[in-house]
């Protein structure tokens, strides 16, 4: 007869018996809508029912407060939730419904399958769903499906309504950082401050200055941005040129939803409606500086230069042309600036080498000579501007504007009294000097005057 040894028992350890319970986590998900069970409540209730269940203990609480199921990207306690989920720190998964976890049908079956082959089971409590039967995963793959489509009718449905709102005129200031106004109410009222520079940046811009040179002088100015940092830069100046807020007009939906799933938005280039609400908010500047202003960026888009008073640190370029058509360059020789036509050093133009303070006497004898003669300068009557203009008529306004801008400063350098030294004002009242047996100076009144040697 074989020998037969007892093993005594042994009481079990209070940590082996924690180890032999299941390990038991939960994903809570509430989105913005107001009907929606609060995201506490979620929690509240799978921290009970876990603990109701003794051979179970609560690993923990995973969830996504006011994010919507479509998209996974933004839902960082559901990435967490399946990292852990993969590295096996749960055993089962509690979730109070399908929708809950995901209503993208693609993402929600890759989690799904990702948790189970790690020996995760996932437990939908609303349908009664264990994925750990053969059945379950066919069950979620159509009430996932379902679910997706709900909340797409849903979105669809805030679509239409919020067109009807477009229609009505109805908008609503979403933002707080917009220069020169503050919000009020559903509103907004005007910001002196903010609003003395959204005119001061119009006003440089349509007398000529370049966007870096509007950026330079408010940053020395101290003025502040809508967020209220001197982060000025060309792109911030040339988005509140294009703002048609400025002028009194709202212009809805200039962008739509062009992915569902990944919320993605692009401009709206015509696949939508757009609606724009005339006089809708106070306006900072008029609908012709506005509409001028859109003018003079098509403008300095067809020319060489961004801006025709761009002080340069030496202003004659793109003023001094050769007789053979090419432009005059600067160049260092030996302390002091001398300027060459471009195909004399790349060609075989023959013009002849200027000394620059050679062209500061030219220039200053010929604005003497202006002053002199006298002559009257006559503005030109610019269109009255609006939306329904073209690019080119806009473009064709801006360029009359820019001409009696120029005729404005030859103006007021003829009401001083007469020049007896060179400025380098002077130089932007001229709008060509002509290198040719001696030199033509084009002022922008469109008198020319002639020099010799």
């Amino acid at each position: 007869m074989a020998e037969v040894i007892c093993i005594p028992a042994t009481a079990v350890s209070a940590a082996q018996e924690e180890n032999r319970k299941i390990r038991v986590a939960a994903y809570c998900r509430v989105s913005s809508l107001p009907q929606e069970e609060s995201y506490e409540s979620q929690v509240e209730h799978f921290t009970t029912y876990i603990q109701g269940h003794p051979d179970w203990i609560l690993v923990k609480v995973y969830g996504d407060e006011g994010i919507t199921g479509l998209n996974t990207a933004k839902r960082k306690g559901f990435r967490q939730m399946l990292r852990d989920g993969k590295d096996k720190r749960y055993d089962i998964l509690l979730v109070k419904s399908i929708s809950r976890l995901g209503r993208n049908t693609v993402d929600l079956l890759n989690a799904v399958r990702e948790l189970k082959s790690a020996g995760v089971v996932c437990y939908f409590e609303k349908e009664n769903i264990n994925t750990g039967d053969n059945s379950g995963e066919l069950m979620i793959t159509l009430l996932s499906a379902f679910a997706q489509m709900e909340s797409e009718s849903i979105s669809q449905n805030v679509r239409i309504g919020l067109h009807y709102k477009m229609q009505r005129g109805e908008w609503s200031v979403a933002y707080t950082n917009f220069l020169g106004y503050d919000k009020q109410g559903d509103g907004v009222v005007i910001n002196l401050e903010g609003a003395a520079t959204v005119r001061m940046i119009f006003d440089m811009f349509l007398s000529g200055y370049s966007l870096g040179q509007i950026v330079k002088r408010l940053i020395k100015e101290k003025r502040r941005t809508g967020a209220g940092t001197l982060g000025w830069t060309n792109g911030s100046v040339r988005r509140i040129l294009q703002n048609r807020k400025y002028c009194g007009d709202v212009v809805l939906q200039l962008s739509v939803v062009s992915d569902l799933i990944n919320k993605k938005r692009v401009k709206n280039t015509g696949q939508s409606p757009q609606y724009v609400v005339v006089d809708g908010i106070p306006a900072i500047v008029s609908r012709q500086t506005y509409y001028l202003a859109q003018g003079e960026m098509e403008r300095r888009g067809r020319m060489r230069f961004d801006c025709d008073i761009k002080r340069y640190d030496n202003g004659f370029t793109g003023k001094l042309v050769c007789s053979c058509g090419a432009n005059y360059n600067r160049a260092n020789a030996r302390g002091h600036y001398i300027w060459k036509c471009y195909k004399r050093v790349n060609g075989n133009c023959t013009g002849p080498i200027i000394r620059e303070e050679e062209l500061k006497a030219v220039v200053l004898s010929a604005v003497r000579k202006l002053y002199e003669l006298k002559p009257e300068i006559v503005m030109d009557d610019i269109p009255k501007l609006s939306s329904k203009n073209t690019p080119e008529e806009l473009c064709t306004a801006a360029e009359i504007n820019i001409q009696n801008e120029f005729r404005s400063r030859v103006q007021k350098v003829l009401d001083l009294s007469k020049p007896k030294r060179f400025d380098t004002e002077y130089i932007h009242l001229i709008n060509k000097i002509e290198v040719e047996s001696g030199f033509v100076v084009k002022f922008y009144t469109g008198k020319n005057l002639r020099s010799r040697d």
